[in-house]
């Protein structure tokens, strides 16, 4: 066994061995493999380089050929364009003679017409002549719309006679020989060749060699109107000055603008010319504006500009002054406590939402309950911040009754009709039923309840209307009682309200449409009052709203806003709407217009809307402070301080428009920067623009509107009336949609139809539309308005004499004043600066 065991090892040594010796020769034939493959790759990199230099030189040859070629093409096009044109110009110079030049002279043998022809015989031997006439035909009924006359050329000869001529030209253009005859501009005033009839065209006095041959057909009675007309100017006495135009030019022997000087006749640039083949672009630029004016003289004065610097800053600081600084803070205390007060906090212990109740006894519930525990419990959130001052009033409105309009019913099954509205509100005394006869006589003869809930009342001269979302306002009117609740009055009570439930019952019949309770809260704290009105608004068909209102206000005069009126007043009433209207209404007459110009124009407009703004502002500071509201309760009627507190509302609004008017004011005399005159011209273009685009939009926006009030308008509050459906789609263009609602309605199928619609017709075109308006008027803007920067670029000298009264500005310079009203003096100066410099290098 040994001796096997001995054997079987031997025998696996040797295999061992056999193994290890594969191993080494394989990785041996591994190395030899690696070191090949780096060779290969080495040879790859290296024939790749080689690939790449090749395919270099070969695109570099194939650029060299392609550019000669081109290059050859280019050159043979340009003779071929070369020769083209000659040819094109000799044979037009041989069929019409007039496009010779008046130097060049062709032999008769060459060309077959002859620029000046020799008599036979006589002591005209060798005298110049025309050979051939234009003849332009003008009609003056057209005015200036033409933009060329119509011409046309003939050949004529020593026999060719005036009187001939004519013939030819009124049957060329159709004309009567008795209305229109033939004449020639001398002066710049049109002469008549009538008298001459029969003379030859070639002789001096008809056609004068060393002028142009071109003649003139007219009517005759257009001729002689001229002709008065210009008698009529040379005899009155007018300013010699006329207007300078961009492009004088020689005068044009034409008729084509009323037989006048055509001399201010602003010639068609060559880049506007060569843009022809592009309608739009081309008549924009040829239409455009090409004069410019007295550009930053006349559109502000640095004086202008810092008044309504001072007159922004005053405006921004009585604002401040005025408003109170915690009014949303205010506001935001009462409505956490009466709109979102914590549920436990009732009177009745029923818990009842502000923003859930949709019927009169769900109201009900919440003024028992919620309201009456804020009000007068003294631990509640409101009373740890708020106090009841002066009255509370309980306020309600009916609608009168009218005639039904079904009388065929039967008299036993016939029920009252009432108006729909509060248009016609029921004002006579109201009848309580026997059973509240004792509550009434209790109430009526209470020494701190006033006012009789039987008679109706008209609105006293502090309450303001308020605004609902079942009828649009409210007005102070109808039948009401009102009791205190001073601290004193409400101390040790912890409810009031429910006292009056039986009168509210009695109250809220189904000819009910409003219910108020109102009352004023004071914030010792922060010295602020709130006008609080608790509306209850009950539909026709007895569906009931809450609405809240709460107007905060204050009762003291801010003294040093009251200073800061003093200067606005020196500013806007003495210099603004007297100074300056006198001033600039006389700037304009001096120009040769009429001071009512500026008064009717844009800046007059807001100059005067400034004045308007600011005095209406000022009269809403004349009233005087009312009293306090713990001093009223003694009063003969209901002292509200609503009115009180949207007249604080609205100066504050009326202070914030016209520091807007300042602002715009301001930015209007800014426009002498040409980046801010741009910006305006951008608004005037997308504004005119915009106006035909909207009557475009506003069809599809109408019948959006209707569509979406007839499809939900009894499911969905947002569609319920035509003003919510409007508002509603005008949220849509701006994505706002609650799909969520309009599939939850039974009219679930049209969501999607309607919702696509309005994507795509109204949002993705039409809304985009404006914006593309607004691109496109700047890129006219730019293309129309924006001039080289030398142009408009002043000088010191400008500066200073913009800036300096006359007599101050000519102690500075020693020039006189006047610099700043002409343009391109930057030019000028850098063209001195230029030739003195070139002078220093000579």
């Amino acid at each position: 066994m040994a001796d096997e065991g001995e054997a079987n090892l031997v025998e696996e040594r040797n295999q061992i061995r056999q193994l290890q010796s594969d191993i080494s020769r394989k990785k041996e034939q591994l190395e030899r493999l690696q070191q090949r493959k780096k060779a290969c790759e080495e040879e790859m990199s290296t024939r790749r380089k080689e690939l790449e230099a090749v395919e270099a030189e070969f695109r570099s040859d194939q650029n060299k050929v392609k550019k000669n070629k081109t290059h050859a093409t280019a050159k043979t096009q340009e003779a071929e364009s070369t020769f083209m044109s000659l040819k094109v110009k000799e044979t037009l110079q041989e069929r019409i003679p007039t496009m010779c030049p008046p130097q060049e002279q062709v032999d008769a043998g060459e060309t077959g017409f002859n620029t000046e022809s020799k008599p036979a015989s006589g002591d005209d031997a060798g005298k110049p002549i025309h050979d051939t006439v234009l003849v332009s035909y003008v009609n003056l009924a057209a005015g200036d719309k033409k933009d060329e006359d119509y011409k046309v050329s003939y050949r004529i000869d020593g026999n060719i006679t005036v009187a001939m001529l004519l013939k030819d030209a009124c049957s060329y253009w159709g004309c009567s020989r008795h209305e229109y005859t033939l004449c020639r501009i001398k002066t710049e005033e049109p002469e008549s060749l009538d008298k001459y009839m029969d003379d030859k065209l070639q002789l001096d006095h008809i056609l004068d060699p060393s002028e142009q041959s071109h003649l003139h057909l007219v009517r005759k009675v257009d001729i002689q109107a001229f002709q008065d007309q210009s008698l009529r100017e040379k005899k009155a006495k007018k300013d010699p000055k006329k207007e300078e135009t961009e492009d004088s030019g020689q005068s044009l022997q034409t008729l084509k603008h009323g037989l006048k000087n055509v001399t201010s006749e602003l010639v068609e640039e060559p880049f506007v010319k060569a843009l022809g083949a592009w309608p739009g672009v081309y008549r924009l630029l040829k239409n455009r504006q090409r004069k410019r004016g007295l550009v930053k003289w006349h559109r502000a004065s640095l004086g202008d500009i810092l008044v309504f610097l001072i007159l922004i800053a005053l405006t921004q600081l009585s604002l401040d002054l005025r408003r109170h600084a915690d009014a949303h803070a205010l506001r935001n205390g009462v409505e956490s406590a009466l709109v979102y007060t914590p549920v436990s906090q009732t009177s009745t212990g029923h818990e009842q939402d502000f923003k859930a109740v949709r019927t009169v006894p769900m109201a009900l519930q919440y003024l028992n309950g919620r309201f009456d525990y804020q009000m007068f419990n003294a631990s509640s959130m409101l009373r740890q911040t708020y106090t009841p001052v002066g009255n509370m009033r309980l306020r309600m409105q009916k609608a009168s009754s009218r005639a039904c309009t079904r009388p065929d019913i039967p008299p036993d099954l016939q029920e009252r009709c009432d108006h729909v509205d509060l248009r016609k509100q029921k004002t006579d005394d109201l009848e309580f039923p026997a059973t509240v006869a004792y509550e009434l006589d209790q109430l009526v003869n209470h020494s701190n309840v006033k006012g009789d809930p039987r008679k109706w009342r008209k609105s006293t001269m502090g309450s303001a209307s308020v605004y609902g979302q079942i009828e649009f306002s409210y007005d102070g009117s109808g039948y009401q009682v009102w009791f205190p609740v001073n601290p004193s009055d409400v101390a040790g009570k912890s409810s009031m309200i429910g006292g009056f439930n039986w009168l509210l019952k009695q109250w809220l019949t189904s000819n009910t449409r409003m219910l108020a309770v109102e009352t004023t809260l004071a914030d010792y704290n922060s010295g602020g009052f709130i006008s609080a009105s608790i509306v209850l608004e009950i539909a026709p068909s007895g569906a009931a709203r809450l609405t809240a209102a709460f107007e905060p206000f204050v009762l003291k005069t801010e003294t040093t806003a009251t200073v800061l009126d003093g200067f606005r007043w020196a500013f806007i009433a003495a210099y603004l709407m007297l100074v300056r209207v006198w001033l600039v209404c006389e700037e304009e007459v001096v120009q040769g217009m009429s001071g009512l110009t500026y008064v009717f124009s844009v800046s007059g407009v807001v100059d005067a809307a400034i004045g308007a703004m600011f005095i209406g502002a000022q009269f809403m500071q004349l009233h005087a402070l009312p009293k306090d509201p713990i001093k009223t309760i003694d009063n003969e009627h209901f002292a509200s301080y609503s009115l009180f507190a949207d007249r604080q509302k609205q100066l504050q609004i009326t202070e914030a428009v016209l520091l807007l008017l300042l602002c715009v004011r301001f930015t209007m005399l800014m426009q002498f920067n040409p980046d801010i005159f741009r910006f305006y011209k951008l608004i005037k273009r997308t504004v005119t623009m915009s106006s035909y685009y909207f009557l475009v939009a506003v069809p599809p926006l109408l019948s959006t509107i209707y569509l979406g009030n007839c499809i939900w308008s009894p499911y969905l509050e947002g569609y319920s009336s035509w003003v919510r459906s409007m508002m509603s789609v005008v949220g849509i263009l701006q994505m706002v949609i609650d799909l969520d609602a309009m599939q939850e309605s039974i009219n679930y199928a049209w969501t999607i139809p309607f919702f696509l619609y309005v994507y795509f017709v109204l949002f993705a075109f039409f809304v985009n539309g404006f914006v593309a308006i607004t691109a496109y008027s700047y890129f006219e803007v730019e293309l129309l308005e924006k001039s080289h920067p030398k142009l408009l670029r002043w000088t010191r000298d400008q500066w200073l004499d913009w800036a300096l009264w006359g007599s101050v500005y000519r102690r500075v310079t020693g020039k006189e004043p006047g610099s700043s009203k002409r343009i391109g003096l930057e030019e000028e100066e850098d063209e001195e600066r230029d030739e003195d410099s070139e002078g220093e290098d000579d």
